[in-house]
């Protein structure tokens, strides 16, 4: 993951106090276990935060140890989980963009590799994956479904009932988390 194109403005206190508030009460969902695994040094709040491509919610940058999260994204909470997601990938084996066991699971499909727009919602197509955001990565792809798996469990439950390939991703997400860190249990995401 490469940070060093990425800029960002100077956050008012107020902004910050609001952001740390949401980030804090998201944290606390995770087991203690979960987050030390991360070895996560540094958390940097800007405004309008951007790289060489557009304008960013967050970043997650494994090999420095440093979560940038812009708290002027309209989807904060949605960020956190995604962004936390890409630190998990990272730090379970060193990879984010290549995991050709979950790219099996698409079948013939594969990932669009353009440009795509940031996630956080879903879509209602029933062809394994839950946004655009989603269809552009491997990396992308897990970390929109395990934020939406955080946010919108209940959704996420009703397009799994719909969806057999989104159905093997969700199962394929717990397995991960659990290997990366046993005390996630099968309730972990479905917590509010």
């Amino acid at each position: 993951l490469r940070t060093d194109s990425i800029v960002g403005g100077k956050a008012t206190d107020q902004e910050v106090d609001a952001y740390s508030a949401v980030l804090a009460a998201e944290l606390a969902k995770y087991p203690v276990d979960l987050l030390e695994k991360l070895k996560l040094d540094v958390i940097i709040l800007s405004r309008d935060l951007k790289n060489g491509t557009g304008t960013l919610g967050g970043v997650a940058d494994g090999p420095s140890n440093t979560f940038h999260l812009c708290v002027s994204t309209q989807r904060p909470v949605w960020v956190i989980h995604h962004e936390l997601f890409h630190l998990v990938d990272y730090r379970d084996d060193g990879r984010v963009e290549e995991d050709p066991g979950w790219a099996k699971l698409n079948g013939p499909t594969k990932y669009s590799q353009g440009r795509a727009s940031a996630g956080g919602e879903i879509d209602d197509r029933k062809d394994g994956f839950l946004n655009d955001y989603a269809r552009y990565k491997v990396g992308e792809d897990k970390a929109e479904l395990f934020a939406a798996m955080m946010v919108l469990p209940e959704r996420v439950d009703r397009r799994t009932q719909e969806d057999p390939v989104l159905k093997k991703k969700a199962l394929r997400m717990k397995e991960l988390l659990k290997a990366f860190c046993p005390k996630v249990d099968d309730a972990f995401c479905t917590r509010k």
